[in-house]
């Protein structure tokens, strides 16, 4: 699979296409003037180089261009999730989960849900050493 390196401004127009696709460049451009404060022509800068880095996809409609998303929100939060995971705690996830947890604390509804995680894990493992 093709490496998915998406920078902060870039996951903001992510969220955007994500979020509802297609849009166009006026549409796109008129919601980050409100925030983060974009001119069009750095809007249509961003866009034209995540084409080329093949975040996104072009179709014509019209007069405009369409954006649609060429990676899934998915796919993209897995290759950030597994880099920050090599560059910051060596590939550990104990370390990953410990930093989590002694920095942030952790409820009861989400210690159950790693707990049904661990278990549903284990439970693949289990069946593909069965077979």
């Amino acid at each position: 699979m093709k490496k998915i390196c998406i920078s902060s401004s870039e996951w903001r127009m992510m969220e955007l296409l994500w979020e509802e696709a297609p849009r166009t460049l006026t549409q796109l451009a008129a919601i980050l003037r409100e925030e983060p404060g974009w001119s069009k022509s750095t809007v249509n800068t961003m866009l034209t180089r995540m084409k080329a880095k093949g975040l996104l996809r072009v179709e014509r409609g019209g007069r405009a261009q369409l954006f649609y998303p060429a990676v899934t929100r998915e796919a993209a939060a897995r290759q950030e999730t597994d880099g920050l995971l090599e560059r910051v705690y060596r590939g550990s996830i104990g370390l990953l989960m410990r930093t989590l947890v002694d920095g942030k604390g952790i409820s009861a509804s989400e210690m159950e849900e790693l707990q049904e995680i661990l278990r549903g894990a284990e439970d693949r493992q289990g069946g593909a050493a069965d077979e």
